[in-house]
Order: structure tokens, then sequence, then C-alpha cells
């Protein structure tokens, strides 16, 4: 299903953003963005963030993997030095955090919704294609020996029970 604010100037708007960010951080912005360009801001401020730390750590290394939308959240994977895990890791939530209340495609305020079976993704009332607000438990700590996790559950609207 193809949306109807996807077309030739949204895409055009898209690949120049990509190029802008790209020539603002070269050695950095080394793989395309898999998301709409609502995030993209999001994106630059993350390799804005790890620009600096790399000012602040000359030597240390830094190569982004992988950069994408999944269950409506954004993820940002990389590797590099061990003195920028924890520090990029912060700028990671951040972004984490600023998209999930971000519309991928504007940019706008946004919220988690499900669109159609399944499919969830973060959009503005004016992009969320008939999608219904998903609602969530707040994050719960899990106790793995080694592991410090946090992890969000989607609880389905509940069916009226004349719907059967």
């Amino acid at each position: 299903m193809m949306s109807d604010w996807y077309d030739k100037d949204y895409s055009d708007h898209m690949n120049a953003e990509y190029a802008r960010i790209r020539a603002k951080h070269p050695k950095l912005v080394t793989v395309h963005f898999e998301c709409n360009a609502g995030w993209y801001p999001i994106i630059e401020r993350y390799f804005d963030g790890v620009a600096e730390l790399l000012e602040k750590h000359p030597g240390a290394t830094f190569r982004a993997s992988q950069i994408k939308e999944k269950l409506g959240g954004i993820r940002l994977y990389s590797d590099g030095s061990p003195v920028l895990c924890e520090p990029v890791g912060k700028l990671v939530r951040e972004a984490e955090i600023e998209a999930d209340r971000t519309c991928e495609v504007c940019g706008a305020a946004g919220a988690l919704r499900v669109i159609g079976v399944g499919f969830y993704a973060t959009r503005c009332d004016t992009h969320a294609e008939g999608g219904q607000l998903a609602t969530w438990q707040e994050p719960t700590e899990i106790a793995v020996p080694g592991i410090e996790a946090r992890v969000r559950i989607h609880i389905p609207a509940k069916k009226d029970e004349d719907d059967g």
C-alpha cells in the first residue's frame, strides 16, 4: 500500500535531506536511513553528538551499521571504540525517546499507532492513515544476570463484546 503523502516531492525531499546530513558528517553517515524524513532531524542531532564525542576522544572509532524504523521506533546500530560505548548509548536512548513522540513522516508531534493489521508507526494525526493509538504498559525492569533491560508491552484495545 503506497501512502498518499509519499510522492516524488517527498522522495526528493528525503534524498536532499540525507545528502545534506551526509555532507555535514561524511565520515559518520556511511549507511542509508531506512525511515522517513520526519526523523532525519533526530538522526542529524545523533550524528552531531557522535561528532562531538569523537572530538573529545582523539583516536576513537565509530561506524554506523544501520539506521531504521522498526515496530514504530527508531533503531540506531553502530560499533566503535569501547570509550564511546556508554556516551553513544546515551545518544541512542535520547534519539529513541524523541522519535517515540515524533511523526516519522513530517516531524510533528506524534504517537505510536497500529495501522492495519500489526503495522506499528509513530505518526501525527495527519499521517495516521486510520491507525489507532497503541497503548503500552510502563517499561518493566527484567532481572537477567549480566543483562539490564527495559521492555515495553503493547496492550491491544479491548473488543466490545458485541463485536464477537
